[in-house]
């Protein structure tokens, strides 16, 4: 039923039905661990998509810098059960009140407020942790949400990406059909960046489950 859906469930489907990874590498990690406190390893690696190898190279990461805390389940010291730090958690309890708001914002326009853009909301988590929220193509994905279009230097001004990886990006993201890409009519060197209508769909309602069930504010 649907009051019993999570967040790890509805970004599987945003990521099934875009053929695109959502969050990156360490924050897919960091994500299920804070939906489900004392997981474990085979678990966590079951619900992020990630290689095995990757997978443990970044959990480790996570654990040296403090954001990830594990507690042994025997003597043995085999079985371990992963929790995050309780800084980590409220950070992340702050950061998602206020992107919980900015997704209320651009599906109801909300009040007379303006709601800062949704790199600030996840910038304070990076910034925090020191670690990138989204991957490269959900980064460019979810900005084109926002700014509804815009010229791919716009998008670019915004991340922290290397023109190489970014550009390679928003061509494969064009050729597999997630953006539309039309000629400026103010300056023929440059061209217009828009969601396509299915994937703006999904986002759509992606965040209006998120937000009716209030996964980012319990």
């Amino acid at each position: 039923m649907m009051n019993n859906r999570s967040m790890a469930q509805i970004i599987g489907e945003v990521e099934r039905s875009t053929k695109l990874r959502v969050y990156s590498k360490k924050y897919s990690i960091i994500s299920y661990i804070y939906e489900n406190d004392e997981a474990s390893s085979t678990s966590i690696l079951a619900n992020c998509p990630l290689a095995s190898s990757t997978f443990f190279a970044s959990l480790q990461d996570l654990k040296r810098s403090g954001i990830v805390r594990s507690r042994a389940l025997s003597s043995a010291q085999v079985l371990r059960r992963y929790r995050l730090s309780d800084q980590t958690r409220a950070l992340i309890d702050s950061a998602y009140l206020s992107i919980d708001r900015w997704m209320r914002s651009r599906l109801f326009a909300e009040g007379d407020r303006e709601i800062a853009p949704i790199y600030a909301h996840v910038g304070f988590i990076e910034q925090s942790l020191n670690i990138r929220y989204y991957s490269i193509e959900f980064y460019i994905v979810i900005h084109l949400y926002e700014m509804v279009e815009a010229r791919a230097t716009d998008v670019f001004s915004l991340g922290k990406y290397s023109s190489t990886s970014f550009y390679y990006t928003l061509k494969r993201l064009a050729d597999m059909g997630i953006l539309t890409c039309t000629a400026d009519a103010s300056d023929s060197r440059s061209k217009i960046y828009a969601l396509s209508g299915h994937v703006r769909s999904v986002l759509d309602r992606a965040h209006r489950q998120i937000v009716d069930l209030g996964l980012l504010v319990n």
